[in-house]
């Protein structure tokens, strides 16, 4: 699949696999239906996303909310007007996907919560629902996703930038690198 888009990268200049790169594009966008939730989660990586949390928040779309990622600071909920009665926080650092969902699986366990909406970057919606749904695997949770755009450049056109390229490319590994990490982890238990 790497090589073939890379193929296409190449011959995209030619206008005859446009359509193949949209459709790349589109496949790693994921969305459900917006509906009231328990919790309402940032996942790291991008400022976009808390912004998009706290409007679903405000909106009373989520009753809580939740940010994660290295950089997370307290002062970022007040930063954006979240009730201080409203923020949770993660009780350890989360450096990937799969952390992050692990550690929110905890916090749903240990609250009694029924349901979750992921807020991440479009290019980033597949792999980061499915992993969630992976690790929620048993506990009852309901989860929903919510995409928020990315600033540089569209699913679209993915391929016509640098930064484009980059994160649809990495998306492509990541599903990749996940699909072998959790068979063989399912084929051990």
């Amino acid at each position: 699949m790497f090589v073939v888009v890379l193929l296409c990268l190449g011959i995209s200049r030619l206008g005859v696999w446009e359509s193949l790169l949209v459709s790349l594009g589109r496949w790693l966008v994921v969305e459900t239906p917006l509906r009231e939730v328990d919790l309402v989660v940032a996942l790291g990586g991008d400022r976009g996303r808390q912004v998009m949390a706290v409007k679903l928040l405000q909106q009373g779309l989520a009753h809580r909310v939740l940010f994660t990622g290295a950089d997370v600071q307290p002062d970022d909920y007040q930063c954006l007007g979240v009730p201080v009665g409203q923020a949770m926080a993660l009780p350890v650092l989360a450096y990937t996907t799969y952390e992050e969902a692990v550690a929110i699986r905890q916090i749903v366990q240990v609250h009694g919560l029924g349901s979750v909406l992921i807020v991440t970057s479009s290019y980033h919606s597949r792999r980061a629902y499915w992993l969630f749904e992976w690790v929620f695997r048993g506990t009852g949770a309901e989860l929903f996703i919510a995409s928020v755009p990315h600033r540089a450049f569209t699913m679209d056109t993915w391929w016509k930038s640098h930064v484009g390229r980059k994160q649809v490319l990495m998306e492509y590994m990541g599903l990749a690198y996940y699909g072998l990490k959790l068979r063989m982890s399912s084929a051990l238990q």
